[in-house]
Protein backbone atom coordinates (compact mmCIF):
# COMPACT_ATOMS: atom_id res chain seq x y z
CA UNK A 1 0.00 0.00 0.00
CA UNK A 2 1.16 3.71 -0.93
CA UNK A 3 0.16 6.08 1.39
CA UNK A 4 0.65 10.10 0.83
CA UNK A 5 0.81 12.60 3.63
CA UNK A 6 -0.33 15.83 2.79
CA UNK A 7 1.87 17.56 5.87
CA UNK A 8 2.58 21.13 3.75
CA UNK A 9 1.54 22.70 6.81
CA UNK A 10 3.99 21.74 9.07
CA UNK A 11 6.18 24.58 10.38
CA UNK A 12 9.36 24.80 12.10
CA UNK A 13 7.96 26.44 15.70
CA UNK A 14 4.34 23.66 15.55
CA UNK A 15 1.75 24.05 17.94
CA UNK A 16 -1.08 21.80 18.14
CA UNK A 17 -2.04 19.97 14.99
CA UNK A 18 1.30 20.89 13.53
CA UNK A 19 3.57 18.81 16.52
CA UNK A 20 -0.04 16.19 16.67
CA UNK A 21 1.02 15.50 12.62
CA UNK A 22 5.47 15.54 13.43
CA UNK A 23 4.88 13.36 16.39
CA UNK A 24 2.64 11.02 14.35
CA UNK A 25 4.54 10.82 11.27
CA UNK A 26 7.78 10.08 13.68
CA UNK A 27 5.71 6.92 15.28
CA UNK A 28 4.57 5.75 11.31
CA UNK A 29 7.94 5.91 10.30
CA UNK A 30 9.55 2.77 12.30
CA UNK A 31 6.21 0.63 12.10
CA UNK A 32 6.76 -2.38 10.48
CA UNK A 33 4.59 -3.17 7.71
CA UNK A 34 4.65 -3.81 4.00
CA UNK A 35 3.10 0.19 3.30
CA UNK A 36 5.31 2.94 1.77
CA UNK A 37 4.58 6.45 2.87
CA UNK A 38 5.58 9.66 0.84
CA UNK A 39 5.40 13.00 3.13
CA UNK A 40 4.77 15.78 1.41
CA UNK A 41 6.63 19.01 3.20
CA UNK A 42 7.30 22.80 2.91
CA UNK A 43 11.22 23.15 1.73
CA UNK A 44 11.57 24.99 4.52
CA UNK A 45 10.66 23.10 7.10
CA UNK A 46 13.59 21.58 8.98
CA UNK A 47 12.56 18.61 10.86
CA UNK A 48 11.69 15.80 7.79
CA UNK A 49 15.28 13.74 8.85
CA UNK A 50 13.00 13.27 11.68
CA UNK A 51 10.76 10.87 10.47
CA UNK A 52 12.76 9.57 6.86
CA UNK A 53 13.12 6.10 7.27
CA UNK A 54 13.35 3.20 4.76
CA UNK A 55 9.23 2.81 4.50
CA UNK A 56 9.01 6.78 4.70
CA UNK A 57 10.39 9.56 2.27
CA UNK A 58 9.53 13.45 2.10
CA UNK A 59 8.84 15.14 -0.88
CA UNK A 60 9.82 18.80 -0.53
CA UNK A 61 8.05 21.36 -1.46
CA UNK A 62 9.38 25.09 -2.03
CA UNK A 63 6.50 27.36 -1.19
CA UNK A 64 5.70 31.05 -1.52
CA UNK A 65 3.24 31.88 0.63
CA UNK A 66 -0.15 30.82 1.88
CA UNK A 67 -1.86 31.76 -1.89
CA UNK A 68 1.09 29.33 -3.76
CA UNK A 69 0.64 26.28 -1.00
CA UNK A 70 -3.08 26.29 -1.64
CA UNK A 71 -2.81 26.33 -5.15
CA UNK A 72 -0.08 23.85 -5.16
CA UNK A 73 -2.36 21.74 -3.00
CA UNK A 74 -5.07 21.90 -4.79
CA UNK A 75 -3.70 21.86 -8.87
CA UNK A 76 -1.34 20.17 -8.62
CA UNK A 77 -1.17 17.25 -5.73
CA UNK A 78 -3.98 15.57 -7.60
CA UNK A 79 -2.00 15.16 -10.67
CA UNK A 80 1.30 13.82 -8.42
CA UNK A 81 -0.53 11.18 -6.38
CA UNK A 82 -1.51 10.16 -9.66
CA UNK A 83 1.13 10.19 -11.31
CA UNK A 84 3.18 7.98 -8.45
CA UNK A 85 -0.50 5.44 -8.38
CA UNK A 86 -1.18 6.26 -4.38
CA UNK A 87 -3.48 3.70 -3.25
CA UNK A 88 -4.66 6.16 -0.04
CA UNK A 89 -4.06 9.82 1.17
CA UNK A 90 -3.91 10.74 5.07
CA UNK A 91 -4.72 14.90 5.48
CA UNK A 92 -3.46 15.55 9.14
CA UNK A 93 -4.70 19.52 8.71
CA UNK A 94 -8.36 19.02 8.41
CA UNK A 95 -8.94 20.01 4.42
CA UNK A 96 -7.75 17.85 0.95
CA UNK A 97 -7.62 18.79 -2.76
CA UNK A 98 -10.95 18.79 -3.71
CA UNK A 99 -10.16 17.08 -7.28
CA UNK A 100 -8.66 14.24 -5.57
CA UNK A 101 -10.20 11.36 -5.99
CA UNK A 102 -7.91 9.17 -4.47
CA UNK A 103 -9.02 7.37 -1.43
CA UNK A 104 -8.83 9.58 1.92
CA UNK A 105 -8.50 9.55 5.68
CA UNK A 106 -9.08 13.23 7.21
CA UNK A 107 -7.76 14.28 10.54
CA UNK A 108 -10.18 16.47 12.02
CA UNK A 109 -9.45 17.61 15.58
CA UNK A 110 -12.50 19.72 16.87
CA UNK A 111 -15.48 21.49 15.44
CA UNK A 112 -13.73 25.10 17.03
CA UNK A 113 -14.73 26.87 13.68
CA UNK A 114 -18.26 25.99 14.21
CA UNK A 115 -17.88 27.16 17.94
CA UNK A 116 -16.20 29.97 17.90
CA UNK A 117 -16.38 31.40 14.23
CA UNK A 118 -14.94 34.73 15.70
CA UNK A 119 -11.25 33.46 16.51
CA UNK A 120 -10.55 33.45 12.48
CA UNK A 121 -11.12 36.56 9.98
CA UNK A 122 -13.69 36.38 7.23
CA UNK A 123 -12.29 35.55 4.33
CA UNK A 124 -9.76 32.31 5.69
CA UNK A 125 -12.97 31.22 7.97
CA UNK A 126 -15.02 30.68 4.72
CA UNK A 127 -12.58 28.98 2.86
CA UNK A 128 -11.93 26.94 5.77
CA UNK A 129 -15.09 26.07 6.29
CA UNK A 130 -16.05 25.45 2.63
CA UNK A 131 -12.70 23.25 2.13
CA UNK A 132 -13.70 21.07 5.83
CA UNK A 133 -17.06 20.47 4.33
CA UNK A 134 -15.94 19.17 1.03
CA UNK A 135 -13.19 17.24 2.86
CA UNK A 136 -16.00 15.14 5.40
CA UNK A 137 -17.71 14.65 2.19
CA UNK A 138 -14.95 12.89 0.37
CA UNK A 139 -13.13 11.15 2.88
CA UNK A 140 -13.65 7.27 3.34
CA UNK A 141 -13.07 8.20 6.90
CA UNK A 142 -12.83 11.02 9.33
CA UNK A 143 -10.00 10.54 12.25
CA UNK A 144 -10.36 12.99 15.74
CA UNK A 145 -8.72 12.61 19.03
CA UNK A 146 -11.47 12.04 21.36
CA UNK A 147 -15.04 10.85 21.83
CA UNK A 148 -16.03 14.41 22.87
CA UNK A 149 -14.63 15.75 19.65
CA UNK A 150 -16.50 12.74 18.04
CA UNK A 151 -19.94 13.97 19.36
CA UNK A 152 -19.12 17.65 18.17
CA UNK A 153 -18.01 16.56 14.83
CA UNK A 154 -21.03 14.35 14.47
CA UNK A 155 -23.14 18.00 16.19
CA UNK A 156 -21.56 20.67 13.99
CA UNK A 157 -21.11 18.65 10.68
CA UNK A 158 -23.93 15.69 10.34
CA UNK A 159 -21.66 13.46 9.93
CA UNK A 160 -22.33 9.64 10.60
CA UNK A 161 -20.60 8.38 13.63
CA UNK A 162 -19.55 5.14 11.90
CA UNK A 163 -17.25 7.45 9.53
CA UNK A 164 -15.59 8.59 12.45
CA UNK A 165 -12.57 6.69 14.67
CA UNK A 166 -10.52 8.01 17.36
CA UNK A 167 -6.93 8.21 17.17
CA UNK A 168 -6.13 10.49 20.59
CA UNK A 169 -3.04 12.26 20.73
CA UNK A 170 0.30 11.44 23.22
CA UNK A 171 2.43 13.84 24.58
CA UNK A 172 5.81 14.59 22.64
CA UNK A 173 8.74 11.73 23.79
CA UNK A 174 10.55 14.53 25.48
CA UNK A 175 8.21 14.64 28.55
CA UNK A 176 8.89 11.32 29.35
CA UNK A 177 12.51 12.13 30.17
CA UNK A 178 13.22 13.12 33.80
CA UNK A 179 14.45 16.88 34.01
CA UNK A 180 17.91 17.60 36.25
CA UNK A 181 17.22 20.23 38.70
CA UNK A 182 19.91 22.22 36.91
CA UNK A 183 17.83 22.06 33.79
CA UNK A 184 15.16 23.21 35.38
CA UNK A 185 16.72 25.98 36.87
CA UNK A 186 18.74 27.12 33.67
CA UNK A 187 15.30 27.08 31.85
CA UNK A 188 13.24 28.97 34.11
CA UNK A 189 16.14 31.53 34.06
CA UNK A 190 16.27 31.38 30.26
CA UNK A 191 12.85 32.29 30.16
CA UNK A 192 13.55 35.24 33.02
CA UNK A 193 10.65 33.77 35.06
CA UNK A 194 10.80 35.49 38.23
CA UNK A 195 8.85 32.99 40.72
CA UNK A 196 10.63 29.52 41.66
CA UNK A 197 6.93 27.66 42.40
CA UNK A 198 3.60 28.75 40.26
CA UNK A 199 0.14 27.97 39.38
CA UNK A 200 0.41 27.24 35.39
CA UNK A 201 -1.31 28.13 32.34
CA UNK A 202 -0.55 26.63 29.29
CA UNK A 203 -2.48 28.31 25.55
CA UNK A 204 -2.60 30.66 23.38
CA UNK A 205 -4.87 33.67 24.96
CA UNK A 206 -7.76 33.67 22.89
CA UNK A 207 -11.30 33.97 24.61
CA UNK A 208 -12.26 29.93 24.84
CA UNK A 209 -9.21 30.04 26.94
CA UNK A 210 -11.02 31.31 29.66
CA UNK A 211 -7.75 33.18 31.56
CA UNK A 212 -10.12 35.51 32.98
CA UNK A 213 -12.16 33.00 35.17
CA UNK A 214 -8.61 32.18 36.05
CA UNK A 215 -6.90 35.27 36.95
CA UNK A 216 -10.40 36.10 39.02
CA UNK A 217 -10.13 32.88 41.01
CA UNK A 218 -6.36 33.78 41.41
CA UNK A 219 -7.12 37.13 43.06
CA UNK A 220 -9.35 36.02 45.31
CA UNK A 221 -7.61 33.02 46.65
CA UNK A 222 -4.62 35.67 46.87
CA UNK A 223 -6.23 37.11 49.64
CA UNK A 224 -6.56 34.71 52.14
CA UNK A 225 -2.63 33.33 50.33
CA UNK A 226 -0.69 36.05 49.34
CA UNK A 227 2.55 33.54 48.65
CA UNK A 228 0.96 32.54 45.21
CA UNK A 229 2.10 33.24 42.10
CA UNK A 230 1.29 32.81 38.65
CA UNK A 231 3.06 32.39 34.99
CA UNK A 232 0.59 32.40 32.08
CA UNK A 233 2.60 30.60 29.01
CA UNK A 234 1.40 31.09 25.54
CA UNK A 235 1.12 33.65 22.64
CA UNK A 236 -1.06 36.47 22.53
CA UNK A 237 -4.75 35.77 20.95
CA UNK A 238 -7.90 37.45 21.17
CA UNK A 239 -8.38 37.95 24.50
CA UNK A 240 -4.94 39.34 25.55
CA UNK A 241 -5.89 43.43 25.78
CA UNK A 242 -8.54 42.25 28.44
CA UNK A 243 -6.36 40.44 30.09
CA UNK A 244 -3.28 42.51 30.23
CA UNK A 245 -6.19 45.29 31.57
CA UNK A 246 -7.24 43.35 34.52
CA UNK A 247 -4.20 42.22 35.68
CA UNK A 248 -3.17 45.88 35.46
CA UNK A 249 -6.66 46.92 37.01
CA UNK A 250 -5.89 44.43 40.12
CA UNK A 251 -2.29 45.11 40.78
CA UNK A 252 -1.75 41.57 39.91
CA UNK A 253 1.83 42.05 37.98
CA UNK A 254 4.24 41.03 40.22
CA UNK A 255 2.19 37.84 41.19
CA UNK A 256 1.67 37.12 37.28
CA UNK A 257 4.67 36.46 34.78
CA UNK A 258 3.21 36.19 31.05
CA UNK A 259 6.15 33.90 28.98
CA UNK A 260 4.84 34.18 26.11
CA UNK A 261 5.94 31.24 23.25
CA UNK A 262 7.66 28.50 25.03
CA UNK A 263 9.58 25.96 22.94
CA UNK A 264 7.76 22.46 23.39
CA UNK A 265 11.08 20.85 24.94
CA UNK A 266 11.38 23.42 27.21
CA UNK A 267 8.32 23.57 28.82
CA UNK A 268 9.21 20.66 30.47
CA UNK A 269 10.84 22.81 33.11
CA UNK A 270 7.57 25.23 33.85
CA UNK A 271 5.93 21.75 34.20
CA UNK A 272 8.01 20.44 36.91
CA UNK A 273 8.20 23.82 38.45
CA UNK A 274 4.76 23.91 38.93
CA UNK A 275 2.36 23.82 41.73
CA UNK A 276 -0.23 23.29 39.09
CA UNK A 277 -1.12 23.13 35.40
CA UNK A 278 -4.42 24.90 35.75
CA UNK A 279 -6.80 24.57 32.31
CA UNK A 280 -10.12 26.94 33.11
CA UNK A 281 -10.95 26.59 28.63
CA UNK A 282 -14.45 26.26 27.83
CA UNK A 283 -13.47 24.40 24.62
CA UNK A 284 -11.10 21.49 24.28
CA UNK A 285 -11.00 18.80 22.10
CA UNK A 286 -8.09 16.68 23.81
CA UNK A 287 -6.14 19.10 25.86
CA UNK A 288 -2.34 17.90 25.71
CA UNK A 289 -0.76 20.13 28.35
CA UNK A 290 -2.96 18.11 30.56
CA UNK A 291 -0.96 14.92 29.16
CA UNK A 292 2.18 16.97 29.47
CA UNK A 293 1.88 18.10 32.85
CA UNK A 294 1.40 14.09 34.39
CA UNK A 295 4.42 13.00 32.72
CA UNK A 296 6.56 15.20 34.15
CA UNK A 297 4.81 15.03 37.61
CA UNK A 298 2.67 17.93 37.70
CA UNK A 299 -0.67 17.88 39.44
CA UNK A 300 -3.75 19.08 37.29
CA UNK A 301 -6.82 21.39 37.82
CA UNK A 302 -9.07 21.44 35.05
CA UNK A 303 -12.52 23.14 34.50
CA UNK A 304 -15.31 19.60 34.07
CA UNK A 305 -16.16 20.39 30.63
CA UNK A 306 -15.75 18.98 27.08
CA UNK A 307 -12.60 16.82 26.38
CA UNK A 308 -10.59 17.59 30.03
CA UNK A 309 -12.58 14.83 31.73
CA UNK A 310 -11.66 12.45 29.32
CA UNK A 311 -8.42 13.34 28.68
CA UNK A 312 -7.33 13.65 32.61
CA UNK A 313 -9.66 10.82 33.88
CA UNK A 314 -9.73 10.45 37.62
CA UNK A 315 -6.24 12.31 37.45
CA UNK A 316 -6.97 16.11 38.10
CA UNK A 317 -8.41 17.90 40.59
CA UNK A 318 -11.92 19.18 39.21
CA UNK A 319 -14.12 22.34 39.18
CA UNK A 320 -17.36 23.53 38.17
CA UNK A 321 -17.38 26.98 39.63
CA UNK A 322 -14.78 30.29 40.09
CA UNK A 323 -15.44 29.13 43.38
CA UNK A 324 -14.60 26.44 43.40
CA UNK A 325 -11.71 27.19 41.41
CA UNK A 326 -10.54 29.72 44.17
CA UNK A 327 -10.75 26.56 46.73
CA UNK A 328 -8.93 24.27 44.16
CA UNK A 329 -5.92 26.21 43.70
CA UNK A 330 -5.66 27.19 47.96
CA UNK A 331 -5.91 23.12 48.45
CA UNK A 332 -3.30 22.41 45.62
CA UNK A 333 -0.61 24.89 47.07
CA UNK A 334 -0.50 24.15 50.35
CA UNK A 335 -1.34 20.76 50.49
CA UNK A 336 1.60 18.37 49.78
CA UNK A 337 -0.44 14.93 50.61
CA UNK A 338 -3.10 15.86 47.87
CA UNK A 339 -0.46 16.65 44.80
CA UNK A 340 1.54 13.49 45.44
CA UNK A 341 -1.91 11.11 44.78
CA UNK A 342 -2.37 13.31 41.84
CA UNK A 343 1.06 12.90 41.13
CA UNK A 344 0.61 9.24 41.06
CA UNK A 345 -2.21 8.84 40.00
CA UNK A 346 -1.56 11.52 36.74
CA UNK A 347 1.86 9.03 35.70
CA UNK A 348 -0.50 6.23 35.45
CA UNK A 349 -3.22 8.31 33.41
CA UNK A 350 -0.44 9.90 30.83
CA UNK A 351 0.74 6.19 30.15
CA UNK A 352 -2.73 5.96 28.48
CA UNK A 353 -1.58 7.82 25.68
CA UNK A 354 1.21 6.67 23.44
CA UNK A 355 2.54 7.61 19.46
CA UNK A 356 2.39 4.18 18.85
CA UNK A 357 -1.17 3.36 19.57
CA UNK A 358 -2.06 6.70 17.61
CA UNK A 359 -0.47 5.39 14.81
CA UNK A 360 -1.17 2.01 14.61
CA UNK A 361 -4.99 3.61 14.97
CA UNK A 362 -4.27 5.86 11.98
CA UNK A 363 -2.64 3.00 10.03
CA UNK A 364 -6.05 0.63 10.80
CA UNK A 365 -7.97 3.49 9.54
CA UNK A 366 -5.98 4.10 6.17
CA UNK A 367 -6.08 -0.23 5.52
CA UNK A 368 -10.24 0.37 5.87
CA UNK A 369 -10.21 3.29 3.28
CA UNK A 370 -8.52 1.14 0.90
CA UNK A 371 -10.46 -2.04 1.71
CA UNK A 372 -13.64 0.45 1.49
CA UNK A 373 -13.13 0.94 -2.68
Amino acid sequence: MHVAIDALLLKNQNSGTGLYTHYLLKALSPLPSAHHFTVFADAAYHFTSEFESSSMNSEKVKLYGTAHRIAWEQLILPKRLRDMQVDVTLYPFFTKPVLSHVPAVVIIHDALIKVYPELIEHPRRWYLDTMITHAIKQAAYILTVSEYAKSDLVKHYGIEPARILLAPAAAAPHFEVKISEEERCATLHKYAVPFDRFFLSVGISHKYKNYIELLSAFRVALVENPALRLVMVGNAGNDQQAIDAFIEQHALDTKVFRARYVKSEDLRAFYASAASLVMTSRYESFAMPIVEAMHVGCPVIIANRTAMPETAGDAALRYDTMEDLTHRLLDMWSNEMLRQRLVASGYAQAKKFSWLNTAQCVLEALEKAVRAV
